[in-house]
């Protein structure tokens, strides 16, 4: 079993659980200040407000550990559940399992 596992979620449009909440920051699209922002779309040390980026509904990839925090940023939208889970495989160049890939020729 690999460390990092492919995870897929659905999501609905604007959907709450996804918002980060803060009292105020400047969002790095726009630079307006704002206090709710895409958490999809925001990356480590980059902020989108949801004017700029709204959270739009459809299936999301990543790779996470099990039992850890650790992950990489959420890909997507994607219109099914397969569609994310082969783009984060081809992204991260691993089975659907998490293994990496056997080097080509």
């Amino acid at each position: 079993m690999a460390f990092m596992q492919p995870e897929v979620i659905r999501v609905r449009a604007n959907d709450p659980e996804f918002l980060l909440v803060v009292s105020v920051a400047r969002c790095d699209e726009c630079h307006s200040e704002a206090t709710e922002f895409n958490g999809l779309a925001s990356g480590e040390g980059d902020l989108r407000c949801t004017a700029c980026s709204p959270i739009e509904a459809g299936f999301y990839s990543r790779l996470q550990a099990p039992g850890y925090m650790d992950a990489t940023d959420w890909t997507g939208p994607f219109r099914s559940a397969a569609e994310a889970l082969r783009k984060c495989c081809e992204q991260y160049e691993c089975d659907e399992d998490g293994n990496d890939l056997p080097e080509g020729d």
